[in-house]
C-alpha cells in the first residue's frame, strides 16, 4: 500500500500556532500531528518509503521527516485536489493508496480500518462531527466541506 499525506495548507484557522510552521506540525501530546501519523502508519506495517507527503506552506520545516515529499508550489491558491494531483505518480502506481489529511488525528482503531479495508474506495468519517465543530465555532456549517453519504 502507498500512502499520500496532504500537508500543503497554511492552517490560517490555527493561528498563532501556524505562524512559524505548517499546520501538520502543530503538537498533540508532545508530538506533531504528522509525526504521529507517520509513526502510526509504520506501526501498522506501512514502509516509510511508501509514504509521500504533499507539502506547501513552510515546506522546508518538513525536510527532516523520513518520507518522500512533493511540493505544491501553488498551495496558496489551489485546493486539496490540486495537492493530490502533485502526487499523481503514487496515486496512479497501481497499488492500493491511502490518502490522509496531514492535520487529522486518527485513533489506532480508525487507522487500522483505513489500512485493512479492501472495498474499493473507503472514506472514514466521524459521526460526532457536529459536536466537535460546535465547540470551536458559532456557526459550524459555514466552514464545512461537502460530504454526503
Amino acid at each position: 500500500m502507498k500512502v499520500i499525506i496532504l500537508a500543503a495548507g497554511e492552517g490560517k484557522r490555527l493561528r498563532p500556532y501556524t505562524n512559524s510552521q505548517p499546520k501538520c506540525m502543530v503538537k498533540f501530546s508532545n508530538q506533531s500531528i504528522v509525526e504521529r501519523l507517520i509513526d502510526q502508519l509504520v506501526r501498522f506495517g506501512i514502509n516509510s518509503a511508501d509514504i509521500v507527503m504533499v507539502t506547501g506552506y513552510m515546506h522546508a520545516k518538513l525536510d527532516y521527516l523520513p518520507v518522500e515529499k512533493v511540493h505544491n508550489r501553488n498551495f496558496f491558491k489551489t485546493n486539496m485536489v490540486h495537492s493530490l494531483m502533485c502526487a499523481e505518480k503514487k496515486l496512479m502506481s497501481g497499488d492500493d493508496v491511502l490518502i490522509i489529511y496531514g492535520d487529522i488525528i486518527l485513533s489506532d482503531d480508525a487507522m487500522k480500518v483505513a489500512i485493512e479495508q479492501n472495498a474499493g474506495i473507503n472514506v472514514l468519517s466521524n459521526t460526532e462531527w457536529k459536536k466537535l465543530w460546535e465547540a470551536r465555532m458559532d456557526n459550524p456549517l459555514s466552514d464545512l466541506e461537502t460530504f454526503r453519504l
